[in-house]
């Protein structure tokens, strides 16, 4: 790993997660069911900036950078 790679922790329940699950946070901290979300909105944002460039990247037919945050 670099030096400006993130790590994120993960529990055991973590490592178990669905597609369904992740979905069904988010819907609970909408709802006000919980105040927790244990993903940094850094996650988030860099995970935008990656799907992006996968789309420009579909879209031109090229690499295209991502840059580093």
């Amino acid at each position: 790993m670099g030096a400006e790679d993130m790590v994120a922790e993960l529990t055991d329940e973590d490592v178990r997660w669905s597609f369904d699950r992740v979905t069904d946070r988010i819907v609970d901290l909408v709802l006000g069911r919980t105040i927790e979300y244990p993903s940094p909105a850094s996650l988030g944002a860099r995970v935008v900036e990656v799907l992006d460039g996968m789309y420009r990247s579909a879209a031109s037919g090229r690499f295209e950078a991502v840059a580093r945050p």
